[in-house]
């Protein structure tokens, strides 16, 4: 049975159901029968048969020639008439329908089943000649494409729509491929649903079973197509199929660049069959042209950077030629000028005239002249030119200029040595920038010693807190031990004391060690950071400098850290202005500035309002009107090498600017200088730290404590033990996960430490989160930079905390973490 699926419409219903069982008797395949020509209509669009049988003379107002025009110029499908007219105006009608055959009633099978076979024929050779003159159309298109257009970004884009539109094809898409992932990347497309597909097609990579498409065609250097996807035999798994885009056709072409697969032309039709030999063929011309249009393009980009590459070497070369500052000039052997050019004069100031029978040795300085008259002796002995890595030569205006002395030997007819040819080239710039980079390298290692010691101080940072936490713990529970007459109390409260000003100076380092990072930007008291700042000064600074201060209250939303180092470096640059006596005044006023105040102190880039203006005022030798116009320059320094790194005004300048304010200067030479910082104020005051609470609380839950420092396991254990709670400590954080995997409901409280052997508090935790979600956790760090609250909330981790911690803040964190926790169990234990 050849399964051809013919259409019948005929008003008779006896002789419908006669053509129904010859066409099924002869192998046929009837699929449906309509007796008025607007069903037939309707029927070929839903069922879209192979054939339609169509009697001339119908039901309704729409004979059979009219349904057959209209059938055959809406889908495509060949009509052959059946009927029993043979009159001239019928067939003259008939012929205008353009039918594949016309069989006049009664006839036999033989002559159905041939008229049959020839209309199926003579449609597919038509179809398949409309196919190809299609595809010779968009093959012409495309060449004068590749004629016409320049660059491959118009061209791509061109070519899918060209494809698409004179080929019959839904969609038409060019990926490139990524040689290191094995993923497509989009170039250019056009048609329905092209999205979809291209991120369907893209993301498949080789695959064990399935390859898409475009891949398969790439990695064979061949066409690849499927006529029918979504059938068992598509190349493609049945979710990434282009059936599921409504397309049973798809076909990709490799396209290649410099001989090499690139990439891949892609080709989507909603008809099946759509790709057949004439058609591949036809195709992979496409393919070739593009591919040859790539090279070209490519290769004349390449011609063109290398065209552009050479006018600019040229140009540069030209350039180097007029600004070297070279003269040509002639010698006898013993170094007297006998020819110098023109150039000279712009680099000397003495004419040629002037120059000639004198040689540079007089022009240059006794132990100068010396070296380079005796490399001209030396050459001269061996009948050699030299180079000379170059020598400092006097202008006629008293200054000196760098030379750098070429020349080759003359010799005459006998070989004997009568002289020299060369040039000189100014190098004057050259060995200036050359002074200049050695001051950038020490600049540059200065600061890398600064990051280094960063680096350092936070390592150091960490260390130190893991040892302050224990000698905290321990001396708190043994203060608790005690009876309040006790004389130990005295000497350990002293321990605990030295502890804690430890506690703060690993503060300090920690804030040095984070001077690059961006901190958090919240309202803060600016007095107590300038307070601390001072406070860490006044050691470092000698004791001949009197600091004073007029420090008032004031908010400012600001990142402490960077306020801190603002300070740092002003009253740093004042102390070294001052070279170690004087009087350094460092004052914090509440100011309101109007428009007019701004225009009077220069402030341009602020508003009028109400201002903190931070003030550093030195008695130092102060600075010149050409110095202040460097001062927040980067690496700009007036100190000595090693003294500085010329970053600290910049960095002030950078962070008043990040902060929404402005800096400004005075100074006057040999009387000193003011640094004047100006900061938005904040709404409202500053927020006032609370006070301690009485005792310290108590509870009765279960924790398990987790750190891989025995000692701390162990102190945490009996400081927590002595407030009432029940205490599981580990040092392995395996294990401790092993108790949670195998008892969830054990704790109800988990405190790690951060840095672990095998697995760090965040990846402890969320194993712990996974088997118990929701599960207070408390994370403990010496110090991490790369922690920060935001990130360990993101985790599912309920507080962080810096080590050293003492027994009330550790006691009332414990207490904040778990009284949600017995909030929520009794409510559930109240619901109904």
């Amino acid at each position: 049975m050849n399964g051809v699926r013919i259409l019948i419409v005929e008003d008779e219903a006896i002789v419908s159901m006669e053509l129904e069982e010859r066409l099924a008797a002869m192998g046929y395949r009837p699929v449906g029968s309509a007796s008025r020509g607007e069903e037939a209509l309707k029927l070929t669009g839903e069922l879209r048969p192979d054939l339609v049988l169509m009697d001339i003379r119908l039901q309704g107002a729409m004979d059979g020639i009219e349904a057959a025009r209209e059938i055959l110029s809406r889908f495509r499908t060949p009509v052959i008439f059946v009927t029993a007219y043979s009159e001239d105006s019928t067939l003259e009608r008939a012929k205008l329908a353009e039918p594949y055959a016309y069989i006049l009633k009664p006839f036999d099978d033989r002559e159905l089943r041939s008229s049959i076979e020839i209309a199926l024929y003579k449609h597919e050779a038509e179809e398949e000649i409309r196919r190809l003159n299609r595809l010779y159309d968009v093959l012409s298109q495309v060449n004068q494409s590749i004629v016409r257009i320049q660059t491959r970004e118009e061209l791509l884009p061109t070519i899918c729509r060209l494809v698409v539109e004179h080929g019959a094809l839904d969609l038409a898409w060019i990926g490139w491929l990524e040689s290191e992932t094995f993923r497509l990347t989009p170039e250019a497309h056009f048609g329905n649903h092209v999205e979809s597909l291209i991120a369907m097609q893209s993301a498949a990579g080789k695959l064990a079973s399935h390859e898409s498409n475009p891949m398969r065609a790439m990695r064979a250097g061949k066409p690849s197509v499927c006529n029918e996807c979504g059938s068992g035999s598509c190349l493609h798994p049945s979710d990434k199929s282009p059936a599921v885009l409504g397309f049973q056709s798809c076909g990709s072409f490799p396209l290649r660049l410099q001989g090499k697969v690139c990439g891949a032309l892609t080709l989507c039709a909603a008809e099946k069959n759509f790709f057949r030999d004439r058609e591949i063929t036809l195709l992979e011309e496409v393919a070739l042209d593009i591919s040859f249009a790539l090279d070209k393009m490519e290769g004349d980009s390449q011609r063109t950077r290398t065209e552009r590459a050479l006018r600019v070497s040229e140009q540069q070369y030209r350039d180097v030629l007029e600004a070297s500052g070279e003269f040509i000039w002639e010698s006898d052997p013993k170094g007297r000028l006998s020819y110098v050019s023109e150039r000279v004069v712009s680099i000397l100031g003495y004419s040629p005239e002037e120059l000639v029978g004198r040689s540079l040795f007089d022009f240059m300085a006794e132990t100068e002249a010396a070296k380079l008259e005796a490399s001209f002796l030396e050459s001269t002995q061996a009948k050699a030119g030299f180079r000379d890595l170059e020598h400092r030569i006097l202008t006629r205006s008293g200054g000196a200029v760098w030379l750098s002395v070429n020349r080759v030997p003359v010799l005459d007819a006998t070989g004997e040595l009568i002289g020299y040819r060369g040039t000189s080239r100014d190098i004057t710039e050259r060995k200036r920038a050359e002074k200049e980079m050695a001051k950038l390298e020490a600049r540059l290692r200065q600061a890398q010693k600064l990051e280094a010691i960063g680096t350092l101080a936070g390592g150091i940072a960490h260390d130190f807190n893991n040892i302050l936490t224990p000698i905290m713990g321990y001396t708190e529970m043994a203060l608790d031990e005690l009876s309040e007459s006790s004389p130990m109390r005295y000497d350990l409260n002293q321990v605990l004391a030295a502890a804690c000003r430890a506690k703060d100076l690993v503060k300090q380092i920690l804030t040095f060690s984070r001077f690059n990072q961006d901190q958090l930007m919240r309202p803060v008291d600016i007095s107590l950071v300038v307070k601390e700042a001072l406070k860490l000064l006044r050691a470092s600074l000698p004791t001949s400098i009197e600091i004073r201060q007029n420090i008032q209250k004031g908010m400012v939303v600001a990142d402490a850290t960077q306020i801190h180092q603002v300070i740092v470096n002003l009253c740093t640059n004042a102390a070294h202005a001052m070279e170690e006596r004087g009087i350094l005044e460092v004052s914090l006023t509440q100011v309101v500035l109007s428009d007019q105040d701004l225009a009077s102190l220069a402030l341009s880039d602020l508003t009028a309002g109400s201002y903190l203006r931070l003030s550093v005022r030195d008695t130092g030798h102060g600075m010149t009107g050409d110095i202040m116009e460097h001062i927040f320059e980067p690496y700009f320094t007036t100190k000595q090498v090693g003294d500085g790194t010329g970053l600290g005004l910049a960095v002030v300048h950078g962070i008043a600017k990040k902060h929404g304010g402005e800096i400004r200067v005075q100074s006057t030479p040999g009387v000193g200088s003011v640094f004047e910082v100006y900061l938005p104020l904040a709404a409202g005051e500053a927020s006032q730290e609370v006070g301690p609470s009485q005792g310290v609380p108590r509870g009765t839950e279960s924790i398990l404590v987790v750190d891989d420092e025995p000692m701390i396991t162990e102190m945490g254990g009996r400081l927590l033990g002595q407030l009432g709670y029940s205490v599981t400590a580990k040092t392995d954080p395996r294990e401790a996960l092993g108790l949670l995997l195998a008892n969830p409901d054990a704790f109800h409280l988990v405190i790690t430490d951060y840095t672990m052997p095998y697995m760090t508090g965040v990846e402890l935790a969320q194993g712990i989160l996974k088997v118990k979600p929701g599960m207070p956790i408390i994370l403990c760090t010496g110090f991490n930079e790369r922690m920060s609250a935001e990130m360990v909330h993101e985790a599912g981790i309920t507080e962080l905390v810096i080590k050293p911690f003492d027994q009330k803040h550790l006691a009332e964190l414990i207490r904040r973490v778990l009284e949600p926790q017995e909030a929520s169990r009794d409510l559930l234990r109240s619901s109904p």
